[in-house]
C-alpha cells in the first residue's frame, strides 16, 4: 500500500461520519456504512496484506490462511445419502431430503394437476397461485 491508499484509510478512520447524510464512506471505493466498525472492517480488504474470506468476511494475513481457513469452517462435509449434494448443516440436509427425496403426502386437489408436496404451506401457496 503507498502513502496516499494509506492517507485515504487515515482518513477514512475519522471519528465523525464522512458524508452529509451520517454515513460513513471508504474513501477508495466509496461503499458508505451506518456504522464506524463495519466501514473499519471493509477497509481491511483494500490493505493488500489482507485476505478476507467471502463467506463470512473474516480476514486473514496470507492466502494459506484464507485458504486453510475455507476447508476447514466452509467446506461442505455432509453429503445427502441420495443424491451425494453436499451441505455445511444437518439442517440444509434434512430440509433438502424432505424437499427432493421425501414422501409426497399432500396431492394437488385440482383437475389435472398432477402436482405433490411434502409440506401444507407449498400445498396451500400453490392453491393461492392457482386461484
Amino acid at each position: 500500500m503507498d502513502a496516499e491508499e494509506q492517507a485515504v484509510i487515515d482518513t477514512a478512520l475519522a471519528e465523525e461520519p464522512l458524508n452529509d447524510d451520517g454515513r460513513f464512506t471508504c474513501g477508495i471505493c466509496d461503499r458508505s456504512y451506518s456504522r464506524k466498525d463495519a466501514l473499519n472492517r471493509h477497509l481491511k480488504i483494500h490493505n493488500s496484506s489482507q485476505h478476507s474470506c467471502k463467506k463470512c468476511y473474516t480476514f486473514f494475513p496470507s492466502v494459506v490462511a484464507l485458504i486453510e481457513h475455507q476447508h476447514k469452517s466452509h467446506q461442505k462435509k455432509i453429503l445427502c445419502s441420495f443424491c451425494g449434494k453436499g451441505f455445511e448443516r444437518t439442517s440444509h440436509l434434512k430440509e433438502h431430503t424432505i424437499a427432493l427425496h421425501g414422501e409426497r403426502k399432500l396431492s394437488c386437489s385440482f383437475a389435472g394437476c398432477s402436482k405433490t408436496f411434502y409440506r401444507d404451506e407449498i400445498y396451500q401457496e400453490s392453491v393461492r397461485n392457482l386461484l
